[in-house]
């Protein structure tokens, strides 16, 4: 009788114990004899560009969740305070700079935790769609989800209503060859007619447009030297020499000579609506505008998402890692990813709240804005920015064939100079061999 009463009392503490600490430890599938991980009251650091556009936006959800995570997390933004050498818990990065991290080993593969039955992401596929999955991938030896998106950029078309209406267009034209014609249409009556910042980013938003990528993998060789990529090259280089395109370097120069009527359309990402909307304002002209997407070649031509803010988390503690999981995944939850569009004016890396989102917006620019996350999320097609650990080299081999072009070189001289760049550059990585 005494025994069975101290067996009783034993399960009865044991309960208790288990109890206790059930809401401050995980169990890793993937650790040592399933041992479990206290994370309670642990303080992870988070870093984030402060030229971020979701960088405030996230500080302040860091906040929020320290008050109400129930396992007593603290996220702390402050990096200043970390030891010389030393990298952070989790970090809010771009999708190729995530790929050079995991690269180089800094960086642990997220698959475990996503596909983790207890508190992993189910419904991965669901949440997010095809082309924004393939920008977390990293396919070295494999495939292995890197990053996860926390919010999506994609290039649209901002237009003067009005000009157009002067010219008898009801709306702006969906195809290139309308469009090439509204374009000298309206130049002669001002010059320029279309204003975009000449880069690596608007540059691959208008070979995706009409039909062609700029670098599209195929077994890791890279070419510029396409069709599509050299016939976009020579279409600008023409509009710049007839003086319809403006080609700004300057940082408002755009928004300025939109806001007083100087240009009919500019190509801008969605998070660059509100600096137009403020300086129309500024500036108090009852000008109609509007927001479409970039004209296409064809049916089926069409939008270009990109990954250009994503959570990784670095190799280390496995305390550490597992608790800046529950931060990123908190991060994309519904509550959150509304917040961080709203706040930042950026695409939502779910596209699947993009209705609730509207509806619910309280956007300084609802309007131009709502109308680009829809034809955004509705005519997005299965797009790829390849995750180039070797971005930075990449990028800036494009900027000086297209600063080439721009004077006057050949199209297909600096395209055919731009394959062999990269080529080399990939044949002196000793990783790939």
């Amino acid at each position: 009788m005494q025994c069975n009463r101290l067996r009783i009392l034993f399960i009865i503490v044991f309960i208790v114990q288990v109890s206790a600490c059930s809401e401050s430890t995980v169990i890793l599938n993937n650790s040592s004899a399933h041992q479990p991980i206290d994370i309670k009251n642990l303080e992870i650091t988070l870093a984030v560009d402060d030229e971020s556009v979701i960088s405030d936006s996230v500080k302040e959800l860091a906040e929020k969740f320290n008050q109400n995570n129930v396992y007593g997390i603290k996220v702390n933004t402050d990096i200043s305070t970390l030891p010389a050498g030393s990298n952070p818990d989790c970090e809010i990065t771009t999708d190729y700079n995530a790929a050079y991290l995991y690269k180089t080993g800094q960086i642990t593969d997220l698959s475990h935790f996503i596909n983790n039955q207890q508190w992993g992401i189910p419904d991965w596929r669901k949440q997010f769609c095809k082309a924004v999955r393939r920008q977390s991938v990293y396919r070295r030896f494999g495939k292995h989800t890197i990053s996860v998106p926390i919010a999506l950029d994609s290039q649209i078309v901002i237009f003067n209503k009005d000009i157009l209406k002067y010219l008898g267009y009801e709306k702006l034209p969906k195809s290139w060859f309308r469009t090439n014609i509204l374009l000298f249409k309206a130049s002669r009556r001002m010059k320029p007619v279309l204003g975009l910042q000449y880069d690596v980013k608007t540059l691959t938003a208008l070979v995706s447009a009409r039909g062609g990528s700029i670098l599209q993998p195929a077994g890791f060789n890279y070419s510029m030297n396409n069709p599509v990529v050299t016939g976009t090259e020579r279409y600008l280089r023409r509009l710049e020499n007839y003086g319809i395109l403006s080609c700004n370097d300057q940082k408002y120069k755009n928004q300025t000579d939109f806001a007083f009527g100087k240009l009919l359309m500019v190509v801008t990402s969605i998070d660059g609506i509100e600096p137009y909307f403020k300086m129309i304002n500024l500036i108090d002209n009852k000008m109609e505008w509007d927001v479409a997407l970039i004209p296409t070649r064809k049916p089926g031509d069409g939008i270009f998402i990109n990954c250009n803010n994503s959570a990784v988390i670095y190799s280390g503690d496995k305390r550490n890692e597992l608790a800046s999981w529950f931060f990123i995944k908190w991060l994309i939850e519904e509550e959150q990813q509304q917040n961080i569009a709203l706040q930042s004016n950026t695409l939502p890396a779910r596209l699947d709240i993009i209705p609730n989102l509207i509806e619910s917006s309280e956007n300084t620019c609802a309007k131009q804005w709502n109308t680009a996350l829809k034809l955004v999320s509705g005519a997005y097609i299965e797009s790829l920015n390849a995750a180039l650990y070797d971005y930075e080299n990449v990028s800036s081999f494009i900027d000086e064939s297209i600063t080439n072009i721009r004077n006057d070189s050949c199209v297909w001289l600096e395209a055919l100079k731009l394959t062999r760049k990269i080529n080399k550059c990939r044949r002196d990585d000793k990783w790939l061999k």
